[in-house]
């Protein structure tokens, strides 16, 4: 008596008609995500970024495949994960800053990169620079303020490295972490005063520094 097919059955066959496939597309056989990462490794050792990207062109199977993984709820495996922070690596190195490469894989790679190859303030970096090109950038502050580690429970001076006078204005009523807060206001008034007050607090008195001495003192005393 025949024995049914197992989940191993039906993978095995998928496999051996996607090889077949691919010899007749005359494309690379399809690779599973320890074999991508294996792959790639080496390119990001030589920061070969371009060949990075075209490997990803030529297996765009398992490609789908770590995005998939990337999305699910469940922790992916160590491979899949090191090899979607590698294809991240590729992405921020040639400035990929569309919308679909934001939402799909830096955000999700900021709340789950191991830093092994992509670490997490690089990260953090990239998307806070790019706010304005997401869907909704609300979730992406979230991870901003939840993943990346402070110096210290009360050092939050690394924050500064962070930001960007480009997108500030859209970061600033997302937060919710009062210590990162501040190291936002203190990072745009280090750089132009005038346009934090003004974005504050428009139509309003100026900033004390633009008053003279005297009305300053009585600018402080209100």
């Amino acid at each position: 008596m025949a024995r049914g097919l197992t989940i191993y059955d039906v993978r095995r066959s998928a496999r051996r008609v996607l090889a077949g496939l691919a010899a007749v597309l005359r494309l690379p056989p399809p690779l599973d995500a320890l074999e991508f990462r294996q792959l790639l490794a080496p390119l990001a050792a030589n920061r070969d970024f371009h060949a990075m990207l075209r490997q990803m062109q030529r297996h765009p199977i398992v490609v789908r495949k770590i995005r998939r993984a990337l999305a699910d709820p469940a922790l992916p495996s160590t491979s899949i994960l090191e090899a979607a922070e590698l294809i991240g690596l590729a992405l921020t190195s040639a400035e990929r800053c569309d919308a679909a490469t934001l939402d799909w894989w830096l955000l999700p790679l900021l709340r789950r990169s191991s830093g092994r190859y992509l670490p997490k303030p690089a990260l953090g970096r990239f998307l806070c620079v790019h706010l304005a090109a997401m869907n909704d950038p609300g979730p992406a502050v979230a991870a901003f303020e939840s993943e990346i580690s402070p110096r210290s429970w009360d050092d939050y001076s690394n924050f500064a490295d962070l930001f960007s006078m480009g997108t500030w204005k859209i970061l600033r009523p997302r937060l919710t972490n009062p210590r990162v807060l501040t190291q936002l206001d203190l990072f745009v008034t280090g750089r132009d005063r005038e346009e934090f007050w003004n974005e504050l607090c428009p139509n309003q008195l100026p900033h004390p520094a633009q008053l003279p001495r005297q009305g300053r003192e009585c600018h402080d005393a209100k």
